[in-house]
């Protein structure tokens, strides 16, 4: 269920946010599931970060995680949807209090060619 919170602070996990593509021929509006979208391409790729936290893009319905990502963010994609950018974490962070692992530090990163 989504449920607003007075006390939560920055964004919701990526698992608790969602996409959404506006057609601006039709108007129809469009869920992108399994990706938190940061930035779209001429030709249509979603560029963001994926429910697992993996840098991640959409393209015609499927979701692709980037090589070497298990920690990053595409925040910006090229006109023709084939090379982004963004940060990816190096190494692992501390253990948080709930037991999972968080990231180490981020770092810039492209990723061409894909």
């Amino acid at each position: 269920a989504d449920v607003a919170r007075a006390d939560a602070k920055g964004d919701p996990p990526p698992d608790l946010q969602v996409s959404l593509r506006w057609n601006l021929r039709t108007g129809a509006v469009e869920r992108i599931p399994g990706i938190v979208a940061r930035a779209v391409s001429a030709s249509g790729r979603i560029a963001g970060v994926a429910s697992t936290g993996a840098a991640a893009y959409w393209q015609s319905g499927r979701l692709f995680t980037l090589p070497g990502t298990a920690y990053a963010a595409l925040a910006g994609v090229t006109a023709d949807g084939h090379t982004f950018a963004g940060d990816a974490a190096t190494g692992t962070g501390p253990v948080r209090s709930d037991g999972s692992q968080a990231p180490g530090n981020a770092v810039p990163a492209v990723w061409r060619g894909c």
